[in-house]
């Protein structure tokens, strides 16, 4: 299955009044897109989805905006396993430790649960300096 025509795709875009495609020709025209986006150069798609993005409305602009929410915006302390979060807490200044504890219930709960020992050091050292 070929590509639909700019015509086709755009129709009714001016008047927003439109009649969906059926589920199966949907699919199928979405398939045949997609296999086309991923032959373009990273300047043909950044055109391609500024185009769509201009077409777009209210509801597919929130649409996008929560999606590219969940795949941008990744808790990289979440992600690690909790030994390799200490470690890397563990090379903090006191002041930025306890901003950390300010993010999320998370990495309070990380940070609360480090070595206390660590913390005595962390506000020893910092007295110190």
């Amino acid at each position: 299955m070929g590509v639909a025509s700019p015509q086709r795709c755009l129709s009714g875009v001016a008047g927003r009044s439109h009649v969906p495609m059926e589920k199966a020709v949907f699919e199928g025209w979405l398939e045949s897109v997609s296999a086309t986006f991923l032959t373009l150069s990273d300047q043909q798609r950044n055109q391609s989805l500024d185009h769509l993005i201009s077409l777009s409305g209210a509801a597919q602009l929130r649409h996008l905006s929560n999606g590219l929410e969940t795949l941008l915006k990744r808790d990289f302390l979440r992600l690690l396993p909790l030994e390799l979060a200490f470690y890397l807490l563990h090379w903090l200044d006191p002041e930025t430790l306890l901003t950390c504890c300010l993010v999320c219930k998370q990495w309070n709960k990380v940070n609360i649960m480090l070595n206390p020992d660590t913390w005595k050091h962390l506000i020893f050292s910092s007295h110190m300096s």
